[in-house]
């Protein structure tokens, strides 16, 4: 057992605060003579050309890619990268279309959504009002998608209206639906679950197991 006395105590503590008091003005040295880095000048052009690869560094790793399991900010970051949703938001944090071209609200419970014609996945196969609506039903389901379910609570039915068309109907009137819908809606990736032939298109809150997204 060690003993210390009150003396060798308060010699303890007197040592800690000096040395406290040194690291501090060292600090407040460096600090006062320390310029910030300026950052290169990057210009961005878009060729329209084709990438073959593209290579994203994380600062951390991830426990499961699907983020209806995990919903932390860098499951965010990955899925944004390699999906996309019905509908998504821009800089402004206006609502704007994504895998839905277009959209309306013919009374304040309905949302019928037009899906774009091109929208395929990494594999080519086109997505499907039916791969959208096993993403939305997904993504609603607690036990599945834990991270993400309660942003959909509130929808009472998803059904395909038309060739290219869905539509979703709310139980209350929702002014955040959409905004919602950004967060946690279908994004398609490209998954078969187990037991099923139908596609999943996952959102950003979609259900389904990690698959590459859509081009397009």
């Amino acid at each position: 057992m060690q003993i210390t006395t009150p003396r060798f105590r308060k010699k303890l503590l007197l040592g800690a605060a000096a040395a406290l008091a040194a690291s501090l003005a060292l600090v407040g040295c460096a600090g006062g003579d320390a310029q910030p880095s300026e950052s290169p000048d990057v210009t961005l052009v878009d060729t329209g050309e084709e990438i073959d690869q593209v290579t994203v560094a994380f600062p951390g790793s991830l426990a499961n890619l699907y983020i209806g399991q995990e919903s932390g900010i860098l499951n965010y970051n990955l899925a944004a990268t390699v999906q996309e949703g019905l509908v998504g938001q821009d800089a402004d944090g206006q609502i704007v279309p994504a895998l839905a071209e277009t959209w309306e609200t013919p009374d304040e419970l309905t949302y019928v959504f037009t899906l774009r014609e091109d929208a395929k996945f990494q594999n080519g196969d086109p997505v499907t009002p039916a791969d959208v609506i096993f993403s939305i039903e997904r993504a609603q389901d607690a036990e599945a998608s834990p991270g993400i379910s309660f942003y959909l609570a509130n929808i009472d039915s998803v059904q395909q209206t038309g060739d290219n068309e869905i539509t979703i109907s709310t139980q209350t009137p929702d002014a955040t639906f959409l905004v919602n819908l950004s967060n946690a809606g279908p994004w398609s990736s490209r998954s078969r679950p187990s037991g099923s032939s139908t596609r999943a298109a996952s959102a950003r809150a979609v259900p389904c197991s990690w698959a590459p997204a859509p081009t397009g």
